[in-house]
């Protein structure tokens, strides 16, 4: 049984599957060998599209004369399929097929779903006549030894109206036992796969929740240390006695024990001095982002363009946020590419939907993303960096974006590069002339 067609819930999703991938064949073929070793009926068990899953004793005349040749088989895929279409539940319907013989079936209905049909047949009634001329001219018609053909509908066995109508109940009720049966694992398999999906958001919630309270953790390590060498680094300077060239040292260390504090901040706590929407230059905010890592491009000697497209770029944001955002694609986009490679930034005011955004593009020339895995970049601890990387940049990334009424937009070519882009509703509300399309 297939589970991931059916693991979202839903009628619907029994349309996806195959008879085959419902019931247990071997299971079914056993249980009608066996009950044919008692009561000699003939059975089998046949999806939509009239391929036979499981059969017992079919008749000489189908099995070696209708089935081999092309156009009589096309009117045993039409008796197995068109001429069972409309059959109710909990009913069989008993039918000639266009070889002349009688046939009789009753649904399989899982979920509402006709997925197949039981038969019984290739018989004739014990209260009838053969008609021999019909089989002659078809034997003729379609390149049957004539004795041979003949001898096997000879060996049709004759059926009684009472015994069929009795195996029919039997099979009727099979049926509707194999139904209830194959849509109660339908339902189990639905359940594993909703109890293995809940699982696993909840190892990624676990995981989540980690990750903050080491940040946290991480962020309080760092701070106070720094906090008491910049207090030890200010007594220091404040010694008159001090030569004028070690005063200079420490100043310096200072601004530079500043920049560490100041980027840890940035990195891990996001400013959380101001976690309240307000109007935010987004310009400005990447000339900031920007600036932090100006060294990681240099390190790498990759070229930086900076484009300014249009009027605009006054957001209603959380900051901090939004500046962890911009991090986070600048980051990707310098560990994609090689040295000597590029990475654009251009900010833009656009057009969509009725309504304005700033757009913030940030692309790269690296080898860009694999349409295999494009589908899953947002997803919680999915990364291609291997140990370099926690997975978690892109899908808080997008979770930011949308909670600020936004989207994020990925664009990539294997082998060319990749352009990320995050739009947010622009401050501005009325058209400008330089606004781009």
């Amino acid at each position: 049984m297939k589970v991931e067609n059916i693991s979202a819930g839903g009628p619907a999703d029994l349309s996806k599957l195959e008879l085959a991938e419902i019931v247990d064949v071997k299971l079914l073929q056993s249980l009608l060998d066996d009950f044919h070793a008692v009561a000699h009926i003939t059975m089998s068990i046949v999806d939509m599209k009239g391929k036979v899953l499981a059969g017992v004793a079919w008749q000489h005349i189908c099995a070696d004369f209708h089935r081999v040749h092309a156009e009589t088989c096309k009117n045993c895929i039409e008796s197995d399929t068109k001429l069972t279409a409309d059959i109710a539940p909990g009913e069989f319907k008993l039918y000639k097929c266009k070889n002349n013989m009688w046939d009789i079936a009753t649904p399989l209905i899982v979920g509402n779903q006709h997925v197949g049909n039981i038969f019984s047949g290739q018989f004739v009634f014990d209260d009838e006549l053969f008609d021999t001329e019909f089989f002659r001219a078809q034997a003729k018609r379609y390149g049957f030894d004539e004795e041979q053909y003949l001898a096997a509908l000879l060996a049709v066995p004759a059926l009684s109206r009472e015994y069929l109508n009795r195996c029919m109940t039997f099979l009727t009720k099979l049926a509707h036992m194999i139904s209830q049966m194959s849509y109660s694992n339908i339902e189990l398999a639905r359940s594993l796969a909703e109890h293995k999906r809940l699982q696993e958001t909840l190892i990624r919630t676990e995981k989540l929740v980690s990750v903050g309270r080491m940040a946290t953790t991480v962020a309080h390590e760092i701070n106070n240390p720094l906090a008491a060498v910049v207090n030890c680094i200010y007594l220091a300077a404040s010694n008159p006695k001090l030569p004028p060239e070690v005063k200079e040292y420490l100043e310096t260390a200072d601004r530079e024990l500043k920049r560490i504090s100041n980027v840890t901040k940035r990195t891990l706590g996001f400013y959380r001095e101001n976690t309240k929407p307000c109007a935010v230059d987004i310009p400005s905010l990447v000339d900031e982002v920007v600036e932090l890592y100006l060294s990681k491009f240099r390190s790498k000697d990759i070229r930086l363009s900076i484009e300014r497209g249009g009027c605009g770029g006054q957001v209603i944001a959380v900051a901090g946020e939004i500046r962890q955002v911009i991090s986070n694609l600048l980051v990707n986009a310098v560990d994609a590419s090689d040295s000597n490679g590029t990475v654009k930034i251009r900010t833009s005011r656009v057009f969509l939907k009725g309504s304005y955004y700033t757009r913030v593009t940030v692309a790269d020339t690296g080898a860009g993303i694999p349409a295999a895995i494009r589908n899953h970049i947002f997803e919680p601890f999915f990364t291609t960096k291997d140990s370099l990387g926690t997975g978690l940049g892109l899908w808080v990334s997008k979770q930011i974006i949308e909670k600020h009424k936004g989207r994020i937009r990925v664009c990539s070519v294997q082998g060319k590069g990749t352009a990320f882009s995050i739009f947010l509703p622009d401050l501005q509300t009325e058209p400008l002339a330089a606004a781009v399309a």
